[in-house]
């Protein structure tokens, strides 16, 4: 049985208003086999900035695309973010939905650009990340000043020892030891405070890795912990959890308004009344599981409804941005995991996030160690800060290393004739020839030189540098570093 003229007729006319739709449509559309572009529409080319929509005919669409798309049945619409490379070479913050077709095996997609969207999001993010740290100022500065007086009475009596005795007993040498560890740990402490701060403050991006929780966690105590001692008795039961695919700051900014929120929560004048209780646990799921209870004042049922709805707070005028909470939930759904509350007015509250997990990373030890080098190294410092360079040739002691303070003197010995070293160790952001220049004039005039090129950052970065050092095939360590990590550098750089 065949189709009258007219039916044929009705389904040309179909197919007419369905491709114009598509065709005309703004959002970008295309359809791919495996991958393989086989149609576009124009809103795609102008998403793509690509010259025609035939230009992205038989591209492999998962060449420019990078998302995870849940898992899903193959006849299921899917729903996914991520990012997409342009034919320019620029990057931008996309939704996908895709679904397949029921009748040929092509996969429909319809692409959206949330790059403003995302752009917003992280702005707001960071803003109530800057709220939260601003709150504890003042107990971020007490956390330093703690240490740092022991660290430096401890060097003051050290280097007043190695100065006014030419001779040392045993017991004499043994405490002038303990002495210089004790100031190693204090100044330990503050570098991780610095670390933390750094976390926190980082201008948001997409790039999610496996986070260790405890880790994170860690530092957001360390971070709120004085504002929660001056309210309560503060506890820790951390079990051993699974590390979790999220990003390092976004993760600290849920833990440290959760536990922001519990000491805030708690009357004030009585900390040995109050308490604020953080739990870990993997649950049989591997899940990360973390919970943040305290013993205050409790959220009423009328409120418990909204609490995670942006802008809505019960803090006094000035305290709080009211979008913390909100904030939380959209980070930990983000990352596949739930966020829950449970309380009772008058007892106490708990938060409970759950996220999904994955293996965990190995911890590095922090007191410092030599061994004599086996292999003989040419090491090339580069810092404008003279003392940054004599401590790294202190450091790698046993090795052959030069110091420079400045770009311009770096890139002379580069390409002096008959030079080389097998690592070089250049300070990011210098007066003058930056290391980013110093990169570019290598890149062109003496390429080779820039497999052993590993820069150093203090963290303060402009938008341009930042996403200099984000390059897969730039090295950056940050500033204070360890010297084992120097080390590590070193032997790295002579087994290649």
């Amino acid at each position: 049985m065949t189709d009258s003229p007219r039916d044929l007729e009705l389904l040309r006319a179909s197919e007419r208003r369905y491709r114009s739709l598509v065709e005309r449509s703004p959002v970008a559309m295309l359809a791919h086999r495996e991958g393989a572009i086989t149609l576009a529409n124009a809103a795609a080319a102008e998403l793509f900035r690509a010259s025609s929509a035939y230009e992205l005919l038989g591209r492999d669409l998962y060449e420019h695309l990078a998302v995870a798309v849940d898992d899903a049945e193959d006849d299921a619409t899917r729903t996914a973010t991520g990012r997409l490379t342009r034919l320019d070479g620029s990057v931008i913050h996309v939704e996908l939905t895709e679904s397949p077709s029921a009748s040929d095996g092509e996969i429909h997609s319809v692409l959206r650009d949330v790059h403003e969207r995302r752009e917003f999001e992280g702005r707001v993010h960071m803003i109530d990340r800057m709220v939260s740290i601003g709150t504890l100022a003042a107990g971020v500065a007490h956390e330093v000043n703690t240490p740092l007086a022991y660290v430096l009475s401890n060097l003051e009596f050290g280097l007043d020892e190695l100065m006014n005795k030419t001779r040392m007993s045993v017991d004499e040498l043994r405490e002038l030891r303990e002495a210089l560890l004790e100031a190693y740990d204090g100044a330990s402490r503050m570098r991780d405070i610095v670390r933390d701060l750094r976390t926190f403050s980082r201008a948001d991006d997409v790039t999610n890795g496996p986070v260790d929780v405890l880790r994170v966690l860690e530092s957001s105590i360390n971070m709120t912990g004085q504002e929660i001692r001056q309210r309560a008795k503060l506890y820790k039961h951390l079990e051993s959890v699974p590390s979790v695919v999220s990003s390092e700051s976004r993760l600290g900014q849920v833990f440290m308004n959760l536990l922001l929120n519990a000491a805030q929560a708690v009357p004030s004048g009585a900390p040995e009344a109050h308490s604020v209780t953080v739990t870990t646990r993997r649950s049989p799921e591997n899940e990360a599981v973390v919970e943040v209870s305290d013993t205050g004042y409790g959220i009423a049922p009328e409120v418990m409804e909204r609490i995670f709805e942006p802008f809505f707070t019960t803090k006094p005028s000035g305290t709080g941005t009211g979008l913390g909470l909100s904030i939380c939930r959209s980070i930990v759904e983000g990352a596949g995991g739930r966020i829950s509350v449970d309380s009772t007015p008058g007892a106490g509250t708990t938060f409970r996030v759950v996220l999904p997990g994955v293996a965990r990373a190995a911890r590095q030890s922090r007191r410092p160690s030599f061994t004599p080098p086996v292999e003989r190294a040419r090491v090339l410092a580069v810092d404008d800060d003279a003392f940054v360079g004599r401590a790294i040739a202190r450091v790698l002691r046993g090795h052959d290393v030069v110091t420079v303070e400045s770009g311009a003197d770096a890139l002379e010995r580069l390409l002096a004739p008959g030079e080389h070293f097998d690592l070089i160790l250049c300070d990011l952001m210098m007066p003058g020839m930056t290391g980013r220049e110093l990169y570019e004039v290598l890149e062109e005039r003496e390429p080779d030189c820039l497999e052993g090129l590993v820069f150093m950052s203090g963290g303060t970065f402009t938008p341009e540098v930042r996403e200099f050092a984000e390059r897969k095939d730039v090295r950056v360590i940050d500033k204070p570093f360890d010297g084992g990590a120097l080390r590590a550098l070193v032997q790295h750089a002579l087994r290649h």
